[in-house]
């Protein structure tokens, strides 16, 4: 989660640049699990790319936690039936 926020201070300290489009769209397409042209990363500093990475890795991770909270729910659920 580190990324994100991180990602968030970049894009409120200079919202207008390039670089701040580039992560407020990538966060959006997350979010609404839209579309996203990877070749606008290529675009970024070598340490905004390892950021848009880790902002990558943080959300598949929360999306794989999540998973397996709903998997625990309903297997709990499935027991108590």
């Amino acid at each position: 989660m580190e990324a994100i926020h991180t990602a968030q201070r970049m894009i409120q300290s200079a919202p207008g640049t390039p670089v701040a489009r580039t992560l407020a769209t990538l966060i959006a397409a997350m979010e609404s699990e839209g579309q996203f042209e990877l070749a606008s990363l290529y675009d970024l500093d070598i340490e905004t790319f390892d950021l848009a990475l880790a902002i990558l890795e943080d959300w598949r991770i929360d999306r794989y936690y999540a998973g397996q909270a709903k998997l625990f729910e309903h297997s709990a659920l499935t027991t108590q039936s």
